[in-house]
């Protein structure tokens, strides 16, 4: 406690611990990716600071370099992929959650710094969201308030997604639904978002960027397969992989040149929000 680092450094350090639980989420079919992922999160972020969740339906995982919290869902088997996330988001006692997914292959350090700011920017503006560390496909709006950062527009296409980004957990979980998988949820969340009077940032497009991952495909598999990139990276660091068991995805990636224009987004109100309850009011028990 006597080092350079001083009192007030290991306080805020600490302040931060409490802050934030970093949640990936994945399944048990895609457990051949948690070695590689949780080696390159340890390499590329070794001295973060907040806790590790590992969201997935019966196996469990054990690191010998961190420790990684394996939770399982309560209740039915093939439990929809939100229902699942939803009960992890209810025992996460952070105020804020970093949300990542099980493919997200880093490629280059953490912006430690970074999240930090934006942990504090999200402490001082209560009305925020979420800072996804990716950059959006589609026109923002760049009000400077925060370096680095463009805001989503009310009804922007995948304002609300499950790229690399931190959220406020509460505001995360009413936008949850029980029975929708994370496709249908980034889309349906996205206009769900409009009912609330809250702001999305998304990264602005040059980088560098907070989290540093092959994006343009995603992640690291597409359709149940390997895309091109992870190879080199996987490579780099001497992580053994059968690539013949997944196969290779050779779709080409979307361009991450111009930005689209927003099409209009769908309409959503309480009433619908209502209508849709009723009909899915199952996948709630």
């Amino acid at each position: 406690m006597d080092s350079a680092f001083g009192v007030k450094g290991w306080a805020i350090m600490n302040d931060f611990m409490g802050k934030c639980t970093v949640l990936v989420c994945s399944c048990d079919a895609y457990s051949d990716l948690w070695d590689p992922f949780f080696t390159l999160l340890n390499v590329y972020w070794p001295t973060r600071k907040f806790p590790i969740w590992l969201s997935t339906e019966s196996k469990k995982y054990c690191n010998k370099e961190f420790p990684v919290q394996t939770i399982h869902p309560k209740g039915r088997k093939n439990m929809p992929w939100s229902k699942r996330i939803k009960q992890v988001l209810q025992k996460i006692d952070s105020p804020y959650i970093l949300l990542l997914l099980d493919d997200f292959f880093l490629k280059a350090p953490v912006n430690e710094q970074k999240v930090e700011e934006c942990i504090l920017w999200m402490d001082q503006n209560k009305d925020i969201a979420n800072f996804s560390f990716v950059p959006s496909l589609w026109e923002d709006i760049c009000d400077k308030e925060f370096p680095g950062f463009e805001r989503r527009p009310c009804g922007g296409r995948y304002k609300v997604n499950c790229q690399a980004g931190l959220w406020r957990t509460s505001m995360l979980l009413k936008l949850m639904r029980a029975c929708e998988d994370p496709w249908e949820f980034e889309w349906n969340a996205s206009c769900r978002s409009d009912l609330y009077p809250w702001r999305f940032y998304a990264a602005e497009k040059p980088k560098p960027w907070v989290f540093d991952y092959d994006f343009s495909s995603g992640g690291g598999v597409h359709r149940g397969k390997w895309t091109r990139g992870v190879e080199r990276v996987f490579e780099k660091h001497a992580i053994a992989v059968d690539f013949s068991i997944r196969g290779w995805d050779d779709s080409p990636a979307p361009p991450l040149g111009t930005a689209r224009k927003n099409p209009p987004a769908a309409k959503i109100t309480w009433r619908s929000e209502i209508k849709y309850f009723i009909q899915h009011w199952k996948a709630y028990l």
